[in-house]
């Protein structure tokens, strides 16, 4: 390649766009930006002659500016794109008019496949990457996944080589999360980097710990913990419980966050180590959380009763506390009544049924008000238990663990074959209610769905929401409709007659009946008058 100088080269390229016959403003842009930054660069350093690791040196500096925020995206661009015209000219006496490939498929080593290396290599760059392919096996949409490639990883991955460190360090990466939340707290950054880099850096420690990633929630960031020799009691804990298949993953979540906020309160107290606990010590604990949570100790009593067995089984040598928790805390127990069937038509006809999201939770609260089935049974439908030609459910309730059989009437089976055919995404799931986003896993939970629907029919005022209101009204209807007892526990797959005193509770016309006289108590003494 002969030598030009710059200042001709850049002409050339002008002139080249000019005859392409592009508009006038996008050339003087192109120029002002682009071409005219880059030759007073070169002038700057003393080179009339036209160098293209000069040039290149350029662009990753005002790369660095972009990243920075303090050059904006567009004018780097028109940047970029100067550089690769000026190379293409200098090589060939003319431009090409070819997109440009992607910077980051190009420079960034995550978005390019990583060089084969040991599976247990612990280089920062190995590690992420390993990480980055285990994200790109979830069922997230592209753009989703490439935010956390560049957004996630990247700064992580900056982090470590702005500080030489080639190796992974746990330290380190903390370090990084508690820089990154200084930097949300201060406004430097948005919440939504802040969360993406905290994601990143949970799946780092997870794809470490299991060599695998998953869709888990992240604590909020503002979560405590508890003191850390108990911390590490409650991972025994989790582990215990998960291995055991001890209870159901809500209740052992449960159980987890009940243990850890007695712990907490422990710290408060000044109590570090569970040597140091004493039964007095127990008391005054659940004592001074009963002034927060007085609602809940009933609870959280329950849960501590399932640690000290834990404690009991697995650490016989420290204290058994089980002695301090024998009393049974009054329990707070409030009527709900559910929804009648007014209150049903009226959440109904808030339902924007045109919409995909509006198809799902229609069917979703259809199948809640003609089956009284607890939300985590409708959550978990899957295709099987549909029977289209019987026009029948059955399904294997969730928090029982009985088979229950169920008619589903026309309306309800209507619902649900329009959601399955108009709206449901394409996918292989076995659930039949999905997430309307990626990744299309089944809900979590059906409350808020009925929540915010009923908040618009029925206002803020009522207590008890979601789809638990439908199973109450359900019950007390066909209590008052005088359906034996033993009937109503198979329609609600109930377990024991003596659930249905909280359905009697929330009638009134059934309260009356269990209301006594005092005719039958024989008078001692009449009053005088």
């Amino acid at each position: 390649m002969n030598k030009i100088e710059i200042t001709v080269l850049s002409a050339r390229v002008l002139d080249a766009l000019s005859v392409r016959g592009l508009k006038a403003k996008t050339v003087r842009e192109f120029e002002r930006y682009g071409t005219r930054r880059i030759v007073q660069h070169c002038l700057d350093n003393g080179q009339t002659i036209y160098f293209k690791e000069t040039v290149q040196d350029f662009v990753w500096q005002e790369r660095a500016r972009m990243e920075s925020g303090a050059l904006p995206h567009y004018q780097w661009v028109l940047t970029r794109r100067a550089a690769v015209y000026l190379d293409q000219m200098a090589k060939h006496g003319k431009i090409q008019g070819e997109p440009l490939r992607s910077w980051e498929a190009e420079h960034n080593p995550l978005f390019q496949n990583a060089p084969h290396s040991p599976s247990n290599s612990m280089k920062v760059i190995d590690i992420i990457c390993r990480t980055r392919d285990a994200v790109i096996q979830l069922e997230l949409s592209d753009k989703t996944k490439t935010n956390y490639i560049y957004c996630g990883f990247g700064p992580i991955l900056n982090f470590f080589a702005s500080r030489g460190e080639e190796f992974y360090s746990p330290e380190t990466l903390a370090l990084f999360v508690n820089k990154a939340k200084e930097n949300y707290a201060n406004g430097t950054i948005p919440k939504a980097s802040f969360q993406t880099m905290r994601k990143a850096a949970r799946w780092i420690e997870e794809c470490l710990s299991t060599g695998r990633v998953s869709q888990r929630k992240l604590r909020k960031y503002n979560f405590a913990c508890a003191p850390p020799e108990f911390e590490n009691l409650l991972s025994q804990y989790q582990l215990y419980m998960d291995n055991e298949n001890y209870l159901k993953e809500g209740t052992r979540q449960f159980y987890l966050s009940s243990v850890r906020t007695f712990f907490r309160t422990m710290g408060i107290l000044g109590i570090y180590r569970y040597a140091e606990i004493t039964l007095a010590d127990v008391t005054r604990c659940l004592a001074k959380i009963s002034e927060t949570f007085p609602c809940g100790i009933f609870n959280l009593t329950g849960s501590m009763r399932s640690f000290a067995r834990f404690m009991a089984e697995k650490h016989p040598e420290l204290l058994d506390i089980s002695p301090a928790l024998v009393f049974s805390a009054a329990k707070r127990r409030r009527v709900y009544v559910g929804y009648t069937h007014e209150d049903a038509q009226k959440i109904f006809s808030a339902i924007n049924r045109s919409s995909t999201m509006g198809m799902r939770d229609y069917a979703m609260i259809m199948l809640a008000y003609t089956t009284g089935l607890r939300g985590c049974d409708i959550v978990n439908l899957k295709f099987n238990s549909i029977d289209w030609d019987a026009c029948e459910l059955r399904l294997v309730q969730e928090k029982t663990n009985i088979p229950v059989s169920l008619p589903l009437d026309t309306t309800t089976g209507n619902a649900i074959a329009d959601y399955i055919l108009n709206a449901r995404p394409k996918c292989d799931s076995e659930y039949v209610f999905l997430r309307t986003q990626r990744p299309y896993t089944k809900l979590r939970s059906m409350w808020t769905v009925i929540a915010k629907y009923a908040r618009i029919a029925l206002g803020k005022s009522r207590r008890m929401n979601g789809p638990h209101a439908f199973r109450r009204g359900m019950g007390r209807q066909l209590l008052e409709a005088d359906i034996p007892a033993p009937l109503i526990c198979n329609i609600l797959g109930h377990t024991s007659s003596m659930s249905l005193r909280q359905y009697t509770a929330s009638s009134l016309e059934k309260l009356k009946v269990c209301a006594g006289t005092i005719s039958a108590i024989p008078i001692a003494q009449e009053a005088l008058l």
